[in-house]
């Protein structure tokens, strides 16, 4: 892979780096801040070691929060208020948590829901996963690679279904 590519995978995590502008971001490097030596997965993820990266960053591509959510977005685009307010009072609580983030969310990501915002933050993961030395810079890429190369035949297959043949 040459450096071109590597940026390319590196500017998925790029939404990430605003929220933590303070480290130095660094678009160039696999190890996502310069202005660190270390990044604190352990307070807002639970990620203490290299086997709870890994799990953390498989559990996202595969089960993360846009596959709990997928029918909700769907479901908030396609029902009147009337009906969207109904689904809410009929929920439980985690329910309401989702349906709540689902109504705030749902005009900027559209039917399709947060599945790219997963790919951001698994993206943010492993980069940071090398900064903390969990990963190496190989892993890293492979792991950007991996994802987004299901992430390319979904918009592919989506766009061979979609667009017209001319």
């Amino acid at each position: 892979m040459n450096k071109e590519e590597q940026y390319l995978l590196f500017a998925l995590s790029t939404p990430m780096e605003i929220l933590n502008q303070g480290c130095k971001p660094a678009h160039d490097s696999p190890k996502m801040y310069t202005g660190i030596k270390e990044f604190d997965l352990s307070s807002s993820w639970g990620i203490n070691n290299r086997d709870d990266l890994i799990q953390t960053i498989y559990q996202m591509t595969d089960d993360g929060h846009a596959n709990d959510l997928a029918g909700l977005y769907l479901t908030w685009h396609r029902s009147s208020p009337e009906e969207w307010k109904a689904l809410i009072a009929g929920g439980s609580e985690r329910g309401l948590i989702y349906t709540q983030f689902v109504a705030q969310t749902a005009m900027c990501c559209g039917e399709g829901g947060i599945k790219a915002w997963d790919y951001v933050r698994m993206g943010f993961l492993s980069r940071v996963g090398v900064l903390n030395k969990w990963l190496t810079e190989e892993e890293s890429l492979w792991l950007h690679r991996a994802s987004m190369s299901e992430h390319t035949i979904t918009i592919t297959a989506g766009c061979t279904i979609f667009l017209p043949i001319h």
